[in-house]
């Protein structure tokens, strides 16, 4: 008889120890300790609710509206502000505002516009000529024409 006692009595050690290991990998409750974090988002993040109009300016700036066609759909301009950051914005139908930002360095007429944003073929960089009627061309590295920017002229004035 002693046999048999002996049989239950050792599952139902090994089944304590099994679950004594398996209540060591439970999740732990941290809640209050360490806040959550959030990684940033890449550029750009189109809004949840589309926008019908591109934003308000938060600061001082001038305001460049592409002229020339486009294969994008609907509108693009170029935010130059003030403090030597730009910002390429778009507002397109289906998915409303988003804007690549960077910075600018501008040597008389020309402004050379270094991207905030790259991928793995390389920097995103593009050169603005300003004309004598207030028109700003942009020509993009071949970096930024390989995913699909195109070149193009804007105005101050919106077409």
């Amino acid at each position: 008889m002693r046999t048999h006692t002996r049989r239950p009595a050792l599952a139902l050690i090994a089944l304590g120890v099994t679950l004594a290991a398996c209540a060591a990998d439970a999740p732990t409750d941290t809640r209050g300790q360490n806040p959550p974090t959030h990684p940033s988002a890449p550029s750009p993040v189109p809004t949840p609710v589309p926008m019908t109009e591109f934003p308000q300016l938060t600061r001082a700036g001038a305001i460049y509206y592409r002229t020339t066609a486009s294969f994008i759909p609907g509108e693009s301009r170029y935010v130059i502000y003030d403090d030597g950051t730009f910002s390429l914005q778009y507002l397109r139908p289906d998915w409303g505002f988003f804007e690549y930002p960077g910075r600018y360095l501008r040597a008389d007429s020309v402004l050379t516009l270094d991207f905030n944003d790259a991928d793995t073929a390389g920097l995103w960089q593009a050169r603005g000529v300003f004309a004598p009627d207030a028109t700003l061309t942009v020509a993009y590295n071949a970096v930024m024409i390989g995913a699909d920017f195109e070149d193009g002229k804007y105005g101050v004035v919106k077409p």
